[in-house]
């Protein structure tokens, strides 16, 4: 369906398509006899009432099948957005954390960016428990999946960056919604 702009067109063409499929004869090369005249083989024959019927009533459920059915892009515009509240929670809860000087949440869709500033003091091991924190924190008071050992599957994507105060990088991860962790740069 992919060379259709929308499921309108779609359903436009396929009851077309079902239009010639019915008026035109099913195989050219023969010609049918009605009593006394032959039909011409490059003539469709008239449609009946019932078969019009039958017709309209075809496409008229093609349409509805297509209009009510969802398709992928729909299912991404159902992710959950993650609240403010929920944000506010996991925001208040990291901010505790001993060396972290400030953070920020943000969501696209499917994304979650979680931004750690630190102390300078931290060094890349702490800097990766930080993170690996922080995205089990938005897990546990989101929709999401609640973490066990590993952070697990979910919903969401994850992508983590902890940085110093003067904006020098110190790690960056990313967890995508099927991995069970983080993978670390």
């Amino acid at each position: 369906m992919s060379q259709w702009k929308n499921r309108e067109e779609y359903a436009k063409w396929k009851a077309e398509k079902l239009k010639q499929t019915i008026s035109s004869p099913s195989n050219p090369d023969i010609i049918e006899e009605s009593g006394d005249n032959l039909k011409s083989k490059n003539k469709p024959r008239k449609l009946t009432k019932i078969e019009l019927f039958g017709l309209v009533l075809t496409v008229i459920l093609i349409i509805v099948y297509i209009v009510n059915t969802p398709d992928k892009t729909e299912t991404f515009n159902e992710i959950p957005r993650i609240t403010k509240e929920t944000k506010g929670m996991a925001i208040n809860v990291i901010k505790n954390y001993p060396l972290v000087v400030d953070v920020a949440i943000k969501q696209k869709g499917r994304d979650i960016s979680l931004v750690l500033i630190v102390d300078r003091a931290v060094s890349k091991q702490k800097a990766k428990e930080l993170g690996d924190n922080f995205v089990r924190l938005v897990k546990s008071f989101s929709k999401d999946k609640i973490p066990g050992k590993k952070i697990g599957r979910g919903i969401y994507n994850y992508l983590v960056g902890v940085y110093y105060p003067d904006e020098v990088k110190l790690v960056i991860g990313a967890k995508v919604y099927t991995a069970e962790q983080i993978t670390w740069q």
